[in-house]
C-alpha cells in the first residue's frame, strides 16, 4: 500500500467531549447516544434537546452532542415501534420493523408491511382523490390512496360499523365475516391523521401542532451516517482529493471541509456556497455526486434550474441540499434579478425560517438550513452583486481530456477500470465507496473551518469590486493599460495615469487585438500568464478575459471577426486596421439590454477603436515586438 493511501487510512485524532476522551468523532457520538437512549425518554429528547446542549461550551463539542441526541432519538423510535403489538384474530401482529427493513425502504418504496397509524394524509388541490399520503419513515415521498392501501395488510383494516356501532358483517359460504374499510377511507374520517402543512425543521418532532393550531408533518429527518465499510473502500478518498486538487489547484482542502461540514453539522446553515466552474467532462458532477451520496440516498437533495428559481413556487426549499446543475444565464435575461435574489435568499438570508409556496399545497415555512451548490461551464454568469462575499467560485482551465488522463490511473490503482463496458460511477459508490467517503468526511477535522466566511487566501484573489473572479495579474495589467490609453482618449474622465486606474474605469468592450497590442502582454516575466505565448492557442484569450468577467460577442452576419475599414489617406502613419474578436462585460451594459442592443453598442466600439488607431496617439499605443526592440522596458 502506498504511503499516501496509508496516510488516508490513519485513524482520526482523539477528541474530548464532556470531559471524556474518545478515539474519534464516530465513537463519541455512538457512546453518548447509547447513554442518552438509556437515560432519557423519547419525548424529552424530541422536545428539549437544548436542555442537554445548553451547557456545552464549544461549537464542535455541541455539534457532537447534538448528533448523539439525534442518534438516540432514532434508536428509541425504532425500539418503540418494535415493542408495539396488536391483537388481531387472537394472534399478535408485528407493527415495528427491523433496522434492515427500515433502511431497505428509506429512500424508495417500502417492501415491508406498514401500519395504519404510521400514515398521515393531506388535502391538496389537483389530486383526483383530493388527498396525498405520507409514511412517517419516508416523509419526502407522496403516495396515492391506492399505494397506501396496498402497503397495509387487509387484516389490519378497520371493521366497518353501522349507525349503532355494530360491526357490519358480510355473509359468505365460510360464514359471516366483518366488512373492512380501506385505510384511505378510515384515515379521511379522523382528524388525528390529517396534516395541514409540510415543514422542515431539525428542532421539531416528526409531527407537531404549530403556533397557528395547524398539525404539521415535519419532513426533516436526521442524516444517517452509514456503517463504516471495509478499509479497502477508503481508497476512494485519495482519488477524490487528488482529482479535486488537479481541477481546482489549492482549493481541495476548502471544498472537502465544506462537504464535511454538511455531514457533521447538517442542521447548521453555512453563509457561503460553492460554485464549480470549468468545461464539461472534467468531473464536477461526479465528485459532487460522491460528496452528496448519502444525502441523495436519504432524499435530502433536489436539483433545480434557473426557471424554477424564477417561478412562483418554491417546493425546492423543502429539501436542505439544493443543487443547480449546468447553470447558464446572461445578465440580459429578464429573470436575472429575480434569480439573483433567490440565490441570495437561499445562500445568505439571516432569517431563521424561510417562507415556502408549494404547488397545490398550503403555504408554509421551513428552517433556514439550506446548502447551495452550483455547477456551470460559465462561472462568471452566476448572478450576484459585485460586493457579494458568499460565493466561493472555482474556475478550472483543465480540459476533459486532461482530466480523464489524470484520474483514470488513480482509479486503476485501486482496481477500478472506468473504461469498462457499462461502467457507472453510481454503481461504484453503491459498492461501498460512497459509504467510505461519507465516513471519511464525517471523521474529518474541521475545527478550524469557517463555513460562514470565505478564506482570506480566496478573498485575496478577488478585486474589491468584482468578488469571485480569479484573475491572472497579466490580464489585469493589460486591461488597465487599455483603460489608461484608449479609455482616456474616448472618455476624458478616465485617468491617463495607469496607477490611478481602478476596475470602475474598465471599458464595457475589449477587443482581443487590444490585449495583444498592450506593452505588458510581451513581458514574459510578469506574474501570471504570458499572454503572447498563448496567442495561437484556441480559446486562450477568451479564457483570460472570461476570468476578468468579459464574455465573447459574435460579430454580425456570421463573420469570424469584427472588422473595421482599411486606413485611409487621412490616417496617421502606421495606422492599424481593426480585425478582432470582441468581448463585453455584462455588468456594464444597461440591465435588460437585448443582444441586438449590445451588438449595436459593440459596432460603435469598433468604429471608435478604428478612429483611435488611425490617430497618432493610437498608433503610439499599439505595441509590437519590433517596436519593443527600440524601447527599453
Amino acid at each position: 500500500m502506498s504511503e499516501v493511501l496509508q496516510d488516508f487510512m490513519k485513524p482520526s485524532p482523539a477528541i474530548c467531549v464532556l470531559g471524556k476522551e474518545y478515539p474519534n468523532r464516530l465513537e463519541a457520538v455512538d457512546s453518548l447516544s447509547r447513554s442518552y437512549a438509556a437515560i432519557f425518554r423519547l419525548e424529552y429528547l424530541r422536545r428539549s434537546p437544548e436542555d442537554i446542549t445548553g451547557n456545552v461550551a464549544g461549537a464542535e463539542e455541541r455539534a457532537i452532542v447534538l448528533d448523539a441526541i439525534n442518534a438516540a432519538i432514532r434508536t428509541l423510535e425504532q425500539t418503540e415501534l418494535a415493542a408495539q403489538n396488536v391483537q388481531v384474530g387472537g394472534r399478535a401482529i408485528r407493527t415495528g420493523y427491523t433496522d434492515d427493513e427500515i433502511l431497505a425502504g428509506y429512500s424508495g418504496a417500502k417492501k415491508v408491511e406498514t401500519q395504519p397509524q404510521d400514515w398521515v394524509w393531506m388535502s391538496v388541490r389537483g389530486q383526483k382523490s383530493g388527498a396525498i399520503y405520507f409514511h412517517i419513515d419516508d416523509p419526502y415521498t407522496e403516495r396515492t390512496a391506492g399505494v397506501m392501501n396496498e402497503r397495509i395488510p387487509q387484516r389490519l383494516w378497520e371493521m366497518d360499523t353501522d349507525a349503532d356501532g355494530n360491526v357490519v358483517l358480510l355473509k359468505t359460504r365460510q360464514g359471516d365475516v366483518p366488512v373492512r374499510r380501506a385505510p384511505a377511507v378510515s384515515h379521511l374520517s379522523r382528524e388525528q391523521f390529517e396534516v395541514k402543512k409540510l415543514t422542515m425543521d431539525p428542532w421539531k418532532p416528526g409531527t407537531y401542532v404549530d403556533a397557528g393550531g395547524d398539525r404539521c408533518l415535519n419532513q426533516y429527518r436526521a442524516l444517517q451516517i452509514p456503517p463504516r465499510p471495509e478499509e479497502k473502500y477508503f481508497a476512494i478518498c485519495n482519488v477524490a482529493e487528488q482529482w479535486l486538487e488537479f481541477i481546482y489547484p489549492g482549493r481541495s482542502s476548502y471544498i472537502l471541509n465544506h462537504w464535511a461540514h454538511a455531514i457533521q453539522r447538517p442542521y447548521e446553515k453555512p453563509k457561503t456556497y460553492l460554485v464549480f466552474g470549468g468545461g464539461q467532462g472534467i468531473g464536477k458532477n461526479v465528485l459532487l455526486g460522491l460528496a452528496k451520496y448519502i444525502h441523495t440516498l436519504q432524499g435530502k437533495t433536489i436539483a433545480v434550474n434557473k426557471d424554477t428559481l424564477a417561478g412562483r413556487f418554491s417546493d425546492y426549499l423543502m429539501r436542505p441540499e439544493i443543487q443547480i446543475d449546468e447553470f447558464e444565464m446572461e445578465r440580459s435575461d429578464p429573470a436575472y434579478e429575480k434569480v439573483k435574489n433567490k440565490i441570495k435568499s437561499i445562500s445568505g438570508s439571516a432569517d431563521r425560517y424561510l417562507p415556502v409556496e408549494p404547488k397545490g399545497k398550503p403555504s408554509t415555512q421551513v428552517a433556514n438550513i439550506h446548502r447551495l451548490t452550483i455547477t456551470t461551464n460559465y462561472a462568471h454568469q452566476v448572478p450576484r452583486d459585485n460586493d457579494d462575499r458568499r460565493a466561493a467560485l472555482f474556475n478550472s482551465h483543465v480540459t476533459k481530456a486532461q482530466a480523464k488522463a489524470f484520474y483514470t490511473p488513480l482509479f486503476a490503482a485501486i482496481g477500478v477500470n472506468i473504461d469498462s463496458e457499462g461502467f457507472e460511477y453510481r454503481t461504484l459508490w453503491d459498492m461501498g465507496y460512497g459509504d467510505a467517503f461519507a465516513n471519511w468526511l464525517y471523521e474529518r477535522d474541521i475545527s478550524e473551518f469557517d463555513p460562514h466566511n470565505l478564506p482570506d487566501d480566496l478573498l485575496a484573489m478577488y478585486d474589491d469590486t468584482r468578488k469571485g473572479f480569479e484573475m491572472p495579474q497579466t490580464i489585469v495589467e493589460a486591461i488597465e493599460e487599455i483603460a489608461a490609453t484608449y479609455g482616456h482618449w474616448a472618455d476624458a474622465t478616465v485617468p491617463s495615469d495607469i496607477a490611478e486606474i481602478t476596475p470602475d474605469n474598465w471599458p464595457v468592450f475589449i477587443a482581443g487585438q487590444q490585449i495583444f497590442a498592450t506593452k505588458c502582454s510581451f513581458v514574459s516575466a510578469a506574474e501570471g500568464e504570458d499572454i503572447q505565448a498563448g496567442r495561437k492557442r484556441n480559446g486562450h484569450t477568451e479564457r483570460l478575459l472570461r476570468n476578468a468577467g468579459y464574455i465573447k460577442i459574435d460579430p454580425p452576419n456570421r463573420k469570424k471577426q469584427w472588422i473595421g475599414p482599411l486606413p485611409n489617406k487621412d490616417s496617421a502613419a502606421g495606422a492599424i486596421r481593426v480585425q478582432t474578436a470582441l468581448y463585453y462585460d455584462p455588468h456594464r451594459v444597461p440591465h435588460g439590454s437585448k443582444m441586438d442592443d449590445i451588438r449595436s453598442l459593440a459596432a460603435k466600439h469598433i468604429e471608435s477603436l478604428t478612429k483611435y488607431w488611425r490617430s497618432e496617439e493610437g498608433v503610439a499605443s499599439y505595441w509590437t515586438r519590433d517596436k519593443l526592440e527600440t524601447d527599453s522596458f
